[in-house]
């Protein structure tokens, strides 16, 4: 007596076999074929815009080849001071200058090797504006490599003495 089962067994293995091997050239293939092309880079690209859209900061970086620009991305209304720390690599990043069309005094509290603290304060409170430009820093590096600037510590203090606190962003240039 013949055991059917022992053929089903082996045409089972084979199928198995020939299927896992297919993966296998498929997965490599398309890896070889997409990797260093533009395809890939718009895959990329896609993939990391699309992470960074889903986030809304109410401040964020945005940079501008050798300025960095600090952006509000809602309204804040009444504003008499605000107050930030920058944190880069002082090994490779140089802050140059930091200016903006909108503030009254700027006063630089700490100044280390990696940490700018600053607080802006205004004569009068200000209405700051949805995409305004707050601040743009001049950078330069010594190497080109690619660097973080982050915003951290952020708030604002109203006219009424009630500070708020503000969620930020970095930005790799």
């Amino acid at each position: 007596m013949t055991d059917i089962f022992s053929k089903y067994k082996k045409h089972n293995l084979i199928k198995n076999t020939w299927l896992i091997a297919m993966s296998l050239v498929l997965a490599f293939g398309l890896n070889f074929m997409v990797q260093d092309t533009s395809l890939w880079q718009k895959i990329q690209v896609s993939v990391i815009n699309s992470w960074e859209n889903s986030k809304v900061w109410d401040l964020y970086l945005q940079k501008n080849n050798t300025n960095i620009n600090l952006l509000s991305s809602k309204d804040m209304n009444q504003v008499k001071s605000l107050s930030l720390s920058i944190t880069y690599n002082p090994a490779n990043v140089l802050i140059e200058n930091i200016s903006s069309q909108i503030w009254w005094n700027l006063i630089n509290q700490a100044n280390e090797d990696w940490l700018n603290t600053l607080v802006i304060n205004f004569l009068n409170p200000q209405d700051i504006k949805k995409w305004e430009n707050i601040l743009s820093i001049l950078t330069s590096k010594k190497e080109e490599k690619l660097e973080n600037l982050n915003i951290i510590n952020a708030n604002f203090t109203d006219l009424n003495n009630q500070v708020y606190l503000l969620s930020s962003s970095g930005v790799e240039f």
